[in-house]
């Protein structure tokens, strides 16, 4: 039998002191409970109970023994509750991995969101661009490329296709001059992120349409988004940043696109929304994941269809003819 009913059949007994009545509170026979018992005894080695025709009673020896079998089942009992409570109700904490790749805007507006839809739930964020590995960590959700989750048995959902523009500060290009031609990049230092290498060999492909160009002997500094971006606002060299990164420094001129025709090879990137499974899943990561979605396709300015929508750089203060230009390196698309 299994031996949490013998357990249960035993501290039954013990507080009703009778088989029977303990019988009837599990909806069992007096001969199950009986065996349960007998079980018990054989596997301590210790008898349990004196019994009499008309009295049952817990041996000295079985005193301890039993307020340890209750406490034990009560911390269980109450550890299941808990877990069941969790799939009903939005409580405990949530664990996130989340990428350097997610604008720091978006985070805020989707915690702020979340928030108002679970605020009896704790967040830990943990931002890092290491591989993130759901059979060792304890996280929840991972919001990171897939490429950079290390666990195979997960579900992904692709939130954003993100595309990386080039970009320098104003006094950078003001200093080394205007950058008008890919080969021209070989002369400054290129600041890129950990997922985009350049090869060993120090080149760049880049195309315009059909026009493919290599830059040879590229320099570069590697760092993840956030220390790109802050190398780049330093005035370090040209970047190649996920476009929501360097959104709101363009729009307030901080940073400008640079080769605004031009594409980097290889340079998109699909950010993704990484669970363990969909079964068992605590009440506070489903809200959480629905949020996420919704709130991505909300943000839209664009809608075309519900598998497909288009995502662009608000401009208020650039030019016409610079948004135009940018065209073909703004935009990062949601599946």
């Amino acid at each position: 039998m299994d031996r949490l009913m013998e357990l249960r059949a035993f501290i039954a007994v013990a507080k009703l002191k009778s088989f029977r009545k303990a019988a009837e509170s599990l909806d069992m026979s007096c001969s199950t409970i009986s065996r349960a018992v007998s079980d018990l005894e054989t596997r301590t080695s210790m008898r349990l109970f004196n019994r009499t025709t008309r009295n049952v009673s817990l041996t000295v020896a079985a005193l301890e023994y039993y307020d340890r079998c209750v406490s034990i089942l009560a911390q269980l009992d109450e550890a299941e509750s808990h877990m069941l409570c969790e799939t009903k109700q939005a409580i405990g904490t949530l664990n996130l991995s989340v990428h350097p790749m997610v604008a720091a805007g978006e985070l805020v507006r989707l915690l702020d969101g979340y928030r108002k839809l679970a605020p009896l739930v704790s967040v830990n964020i943990k931002m890092s661009d290491k591989r993130a590995d759901f059979a060792v960590d304890t996280y929840d959700v991972a919001i990171a490329p897939r490429e950079t989750i290390a666990t195979a048995s997960v579900i992904s959902r692709p939130l954003l296709k993100c595309s990386r523009i080039l970009v320098a500060t104003p006094a950078y290009l003001r200093m080394h001059g205007e950058i008008c031609y890919p080969g021209e990049l070989a002369k400054h230092t290129m600041l890129c992120t950990p997922d985009f290498s350049i090869d060993a060999d120090r080149k760049l492909d880049m195309f315009n349409g059909a026009r493919r160009v290599q830059v040879a002997h590229v320099t570069t500094i590697c760092a993840n988004e956030l220390a790109a971006r802050q190398f780049a606002l330093a005035g370090l060299g040209v970047a190649l940043l996920p476009t929501q990164i360097v959104e709101d420094d363009c729009v307030e001129g901080r940073l400008e696109p640079v080769l605004r025709d031009w594409q980097i090879d290889k340079s998109e990137t699909n950010l993704c929304l990484t669970y363990p499974s969909r079964h068992f899943m605590p009440l506070r990561t489903r809200v959480f994941i629905d949020h996420a979605v919704q709130l991505m396709r909300a943000s839209t300015e664009l809608p075309s269809s519900p598998d497909h929508i288009e995502f662009r750089l608000r401009s208020p203060t650039v030019a016409p003819g610079d948004v135009a230009r940018l065209r073909s390196t703004e935009a990062f698309q949601i599946y």
